[in-house]
């Protein structure tokens, strides 16, 4: 029995066959077997901090991630990554953990990940990656046609349907190339296969997601999204299933941990429990996920975007932090926000324009002036060069 099961695998997609993309002292789903006890695990749940670092867990899903697809990315990109002189946004980047690992991979070609917030990696950074802090939801620091592969993964957490399609999809191909390829990696937030106390733990999460505008049908939401974009085509969806319990990886079942725990609060609004009983509840889940066999689905989409004119109205935020390789995360370069609309660049140019006829009237004006003036001095010079000029008569 193995821990995924893959759904639709386009025939174009690169693969890494060598065991360097796996990360160091995990094993691979193929080969996994269950062979600790339910008292050990249940040990394990009570070893783990609550307060387990945010970073920690970011890398144990990267790690997870990879370990599930066996592939960086799923778009059919490889040769021109290899090839380099393109470009590569990983947009809510985490660590950045993906791209470190594809900049060593492809070291010709230039990775740029972009957070909110600054938890990016301390480590040294390979010469051809750079850190960028900015809000996508206020518009990526980006001009239009910037980047020649577009990436964002594990989000589903902190986006709402309504900025999914407001604002989210739309950005990402925005600072698309032509002919470039976006691509999203993310997990359904739907449990399958629960017993009774993760099923209470889970519809109190569910509620506290629904609460927020967020919806755990995050296939449903992106496909509709990238179907009906006139912008994007060869749209193309894989499926995996990973499960929770030691058959999906020790990575798994701390990342499932960690979420119930970190929405501890939020999730009690919608339940009848106490903060100790809720604790209590989440020893009963790490013993149930191993006996029902619960799983979630994953999902890796991409499309291609085509060409089309430019729409009347494109804005982008210009207010983040850079953090370079070369500046080894201390230079920091601020600028101001704005926000940029090309109808201000019209306006703008109108002004110009007006400006620039208002000041032809007043050369035009200020050179008669100067020729009338000329004219009367040179006509009062003559005049009176003539009169100091003395007769002939005289002279003689």
């Amino acid at each position: 029995m193995g821990n995924c099961h893959s759904n639709k695998r386009a025939s174009n997609v690169y693969k890494d066959d060598d065991d360097s993309n796996l990360p160091s002292g995990t094993i691979t789903p193929r080969f996994f077997h269950i062979s600790r006890s339910i008292q050990s695990i249940n040990e394990t749940s009570k070893s783990l901090d609550i307060d387990f670092s945010e970073e920690k867990r970011l890398q144990s899903l990267h790690d997870y991630m990879l370990n599930l697809w066996q592939t960086k990315f799923f778009s059919p990109i490889h040769q021109k990554l290899v090839s380099g002189a393109v470009k590569v946004l990983d947009v809510g980047c985490g660590t950045g953990a993906w791209i470190i690992d594809m900049a060593n991979k492809y070291p010709h070609t230039k990775f740029i990940g972009l957070d909110v917030s600054p938890i990016f990696s301390n480590s040294p950074l390979p010469y051809n990656v750079e850190f960028v802090r900015a809000d996508l939801l206020k518009g990526l620091p980006f001009d239009d046609n910037t980047f020649d592969f577009v990436y964002m993964s594990n989000m589903v957490r902190y986006l709402s349907t309504k900025q999914w399609e407001d604002i989210v999809i739309k950005e990402l191909v925005r600072v698309l190339k032509p002919y470039a390829f976006i691509e999203v990696m993310e997990g359904d937030l739907t449990l399958h296969n629960k017993g009774p106390v993760t099923t209470k733990l889970h519809e109190a999460f569910l509620a506290s997601m629904h609460a927020k505008g967020i919806s755990p049908l995050i296939e449903t939401i992106i496909t509709r999204i990238f179907q009906t974009n006139p912008n994007l085509t060869n749209f193309n969806v894989e499926t995996k299933i990973g499960y929770l319990n030691m058959w999906g990886g020790l990575q798994n079942l701390e990342n499932g941990l960690k979420i119930f725990k970190s929405s501890k609060k939020s999730n009690l609004e919608f339940m009848s429990s106490t903060p100790s009983e809720y604790d209590a509840m989440l020893e009963t889940y790490v013993k149930e996920i191993e006996e029902y066999n619960t799983y979630c689905k994953f999902y890796r989409f991409y499309a291609q975007k085509i060409e089309l004119p430019p729409s009347p109205v494109s804005f982008r935020s210009s207010s983040y932090i850079n953090y370079s390789s070369s500046s080894t995360h201390k230079n920091l370069n601020h600028k101001n926000s704005q926000l940029l609309l090309r109808s201000n660049s019209t306006s703008s140019k109108v002004s110009s324009l007006n400006n620039l006829g208002h000041l032809k009237n007043n050369s035009l004006n200020d050179l008669g002036h100067f020729k009338n003036n000329s004219s009367h001095n040179l006509s009062s010079f003559k005049d009176n060069s003539l009169k100091k000029i003395p007769s002939r008569r005289n002279l003689t």
